[in-house]
């Protein structure tokens, strides 16, 4: 059996719970156990090194106090202090006191090499070895410090060693100072060679103190390093010694700076990580090292690990087994928790937890797993069918936003796969009075198409009459095997090609006739079921609705262009005659040599009425071209103000007849328009022959132009009636009247302004009216983009702007 993931961290639980405090205890066991181990060792080292230090202390003391002695012998006083006076018998006091050297060398120890009288000047006057008389010996530190210190106290012991030839024989030299009777002043200094394995023989000796169970066996080395960083004695070379072995480990640098002492782990000039002790003796300026291998003296330590990791292994295969005893009681409900989840995420709310007769918290969280399920089923079926109304309501406002058959049917494919299965939709109409059935709209997921729009049947050579007879739906579960049972049907055959596996075919019925027929097709088998059939018809329902506003919205189109290409033919036939007619009547006058009031009163009644008579022509030629999409601007760049000076030229004369000034408000430069001269001419002709229609005879007319945000408005401001609140909507409407009546009886055609506001937005400008109401005028005004093409052009609306 596997483990769970819960069983997994309930194991690494258990594992954390015993191992954590079994860690601790074994690093505070480990570490008390390691500070304990190092603080025996560093004192037992640091023990030795000083019991070291006192047995050669006491060693060279020994051979001090005979150099002291020796010196302060009087005859060698007075043959040094004679000698210092040059006398006549320098020679024999000098052969006096080397025979008194020579005897003496015996008696004082075995160990004594050479002894040698240094004067003043550092020179040997007198030697145990006769080649060494007469040397200057000024530089030694045997001679310099003793006779040169600031303090002369007594005898010195000098670190420094001298070596026989080449060879690397040791030699110590004690020095101390030679002073007169009288005054007690330095007259020379003796110097007493002895042989250095004298230090050895301080290792052969094993127990330094008594009462210490220490010895020198318990370490790796013990040694002796001078001032020079070289070593001079050690416990692992009692008979050869390597006096070039120079040893400048940190301790060492760090104990002769600080002339005290240093303990702890480092490595030595072996690069062995050991414990040692480092001990400076002033006396001699040397440090004494006593070092045992960090590896043996923590070998109590190694002990201690294996214990604990014994002990680690054992804790952790105890709580493996328990935690998998544990976890193995849980582990199948887990799984069947996991199990139901994972079904719930797919949408699958049959499964049902059992985890038998637990009264625990477990059997709560499966009685309430349960339960989501159910409600969770509960809910998924209202939302299904939420999401079906919700669709159904979307497809309704589509088709109600008069969208084309297309974009519904686009509008379907693309947002109804989340409640119906299908990969394929096709759609089909009747034609002949329902005898023939062609297919006119396909989308599919399919790489190809088979059965495109354009294939048609006869529908009595199809199984689809049965759909027609009884307005139900039609489900084919299997085309592959509907094709083996059907084989001439090709509709079949190229479905099948296309990949498609099943399909649910429903009626198209608008206003209880039959139109046509949807088809949902999909890769699967098996794709459909009666539970689909509901939701299918409603929106076959639906797409019929659209079908037939569709077929009648396109009637009306076309009505509506036989309309226009009426309307315009009308008005075309209509023009021509109307031009004759004043022709032939401007003939006719000038023909007459003389004519009467009555006379030239219905001359000018029947040019009045051509006049009117063509000016509706022409609104008729203009809204016919309108809705046609026939309206053509001729655009062309216009200097505004040029343009608009013009215009009030021309219409100045046509409002003094009727007794109304007409005013010009222009700055006095305006920017260049592209626009169509004429057309925009037509509409401020047009809304000034308004604004004189229904303005009383000594009144004004203002027409003004300001460029505003980059566009030039054009304003028409008159004195005359107003326009009421409740007429404003009228405006720019065909044949729409105002409750305002002409002021002279002017006829209007209610045209003018419906063909104003085309031209205007066709120039991509805009119209409207300004009016307080009855009695108060009305501003009718107009916008036209500059199209700024010049920086200065820009800067010069902005300034006019400002």
């Amino acid at each position: 059996m596997t483990f769970t993931r819960f069983g997994i961290k309930i194991l690494c639980l258990f594992i954390l719970m015993s191992l954590v405090p079994l860690a601790i205890a074994g690093v505070i066991v480990y570490k008390h156990v390691y500070e304990r181990t190092r603080y025996d060792v560093l004192r037992q080292v640091r023990s030795t090194a000083k019991n070291l230090n006192i047995q050669l202390s006491l060693l060279l003391s020994q051979r001090l106090i005979r150099v002291e002695d020796f010196s302060s012998d009087g005859f060698i006083r007075d043959c040094v202090e004679q000698m210092t006076l040059i006398t006549p018998e320098y020679s024999s006091i000098n052969d006096k006191l080397n025979a008194h050297l020579k005897n003496n060398k015996k008696s004082l120890d075995a160990k004594i090499l050479d002894i040698e009288i240094l004067d003043p000047r550092g020179v040997v006057i007198a030697s145990t070895s006769q080649d060494q008389i007469g040397k200057d010996k000024s530089d030694r530190n045997y001679f310099k410090v003793p006779f040169l210190a600031l303090e002369r106290k007594g005898p010195f012991f000098s670190n420094d060693l001298e070596r026989k030839g080449n060879t690397d024989e040791l030699r110590l030299v004690y020095s101390s100072i030679l002073k007169d009777k009288t005054l007690q002043g330095p007259i020379g200094v003796i110097v007493i060679k002895v042989n250095g394995d004298i230090i050895q023989e301080v290792f052969n000796q094993h127990v330094f103190d008594p009462d210490e169970e220490s010895d020198l066996g318990h370490f790796s080395e013990i040694y002796i390093v001078n001032s020079k960083k070289t070593m001079i004695a050690n416990s692992t070379s009692l008979k050869t010694m390597n006096f070039k072995q120079i040893i400048n480990t940190t301790p060492v640098q760090e104990v002769f700076l600080s002339h005290g002492e240093w303990s702890g782990i480092y490595k030595n000039y072996k690069g062995v990580r050991v414990l040692g002790s480092v001990l400076f003796v002033s006396e001699m300026d040397w440090v004494i090292l006593a070092e045992i291998d960090a590896d043996k003296a923590f070998l109590p330590l190694t002990k201690i690990k294996y214990i604990f990791a014994i002990s680690g292994g054992g804790v952790l295969l105890i709580v493996a087994i328990f935690s998998f005893l544990i976890s193995n009681r849980i582990n199948n409900t887990i799984r069947q928790f996991v199990t139901g989840l994972e079904m719930v995420a797919d949408g699958n709310f049959e499964r049902k937890i059992e985890v038998g007769r637990r009264r625990d918290e477990v059997q709560t969280l499966a009685k309430s797993f349960n339960l989501m399920t159910e409600k969770l089923k509960e809910s998924k079926e209202l939302e299904y069918k939420f999401d079906e109304v919700k669709m159904l309501h979307s497809l309704t406002e589509k088709i109600n936003l008069g969208l084309t058959l297309e974009e519904v049917l686009n509008y379907v494919f693309e947002s109804f796969r989340a409640i119906i299965p299908y990969d394929r939709i096709g759609v089909a109409f009747l034609f002949d009075n329902g005898k023939t059935v062609e297919h006119k709209w396909t989308r599919t997921d399919a790489e190809t198409i088979k059965l495109g729009n354009g294939y048609s049947l006869k529908l009595e050579e199809t199984t689809l009459s049965n759909i027609i007879t009884t307005g139900k739906s039609r489900i084919i579960t299997d085309l592959e095997e509907y094709l083996k049972v059907r084989p001439q049907s090709d509709s079949t055959k190229l479905m099948v090609e296309e990949g498609m596996l099943s399909s649910l075919t429903c009626p198209l019925i608008a206003l209880g006739k039959p139109i046509g027929f949807i088809f949902f097709s999909s890769f699967k088998v098996n794709a459909y079921s009666n539970v689909h059939v509901e939701l299918f018809m409603q929106i076959a329902g639906e797409l019929a609705v659209t079908v037939e506003k569709s077929r009648l919205y396109q009637e009306l189109v076309e009505l509506n262009e036989l309309k226009n290409g009426f309307l315009g033919m009308a008005a075309h036939d209509l023009r021509n005659p109307n031009v004759l007619i004043r022709l032939y009547l401007n003939q006719l006058v000038e023909s007459l040599e003389g004519t009467n009031e009555i006379q030239r009163t219905w001359i000018n009644k029947i040019q009045s009425i051509s006049r009117s008579m063509m000016t509706l022509i022409d609104d008729f030629l203009d809204v016919s071209n309108v809705e046609a999409g026939q309206l053509k601007l001729d655009v062309n760049p216009v200097k505004l103000n040029v343009f608009i000076t013009d215009n009030y030229e021309d219409n100045k004369s046509i409002t003094e007849k009727k007794s109304i000034t007409l005013k010009l408000d222009l700055k006095k430069e305006l920017p260049i328009v592209d626009i169509d001269s004429d057309r925009i001419n037509q509409v401020i002709n047009n809304l000034i022959t308004n604004a004189m229609k229904y303005s009383a005879p000594n009144t004004e007319i203002i027409l003004s132009v300001e460029v505003i945000d980059k566009e030039a408005v054009v304003s028409v401001i008159d004195q005359g009636q107003g326009i009421h609140p409740d007429d404003l909507n009228k405006l720019f409407k065909m044949f729409g009247k105002t409750r305002g009546k002409p002021t002279a009886n002017e006829k209007s055609t209610g045209l003018g302004l419906v063909i104003c506001k085309h031209v205007v937005e066709a120039h991509d400008g805009r119209i409207w009216v300004e009016s307080e109401g009855i009695a108060k005028g009305s501003t009718f005004k107009f916008t036209l983009p500059l199209k700024l093409k010049e920086s200065g052009q820009e800067e010069m609306a902005l300034s006019l702007n400002s």
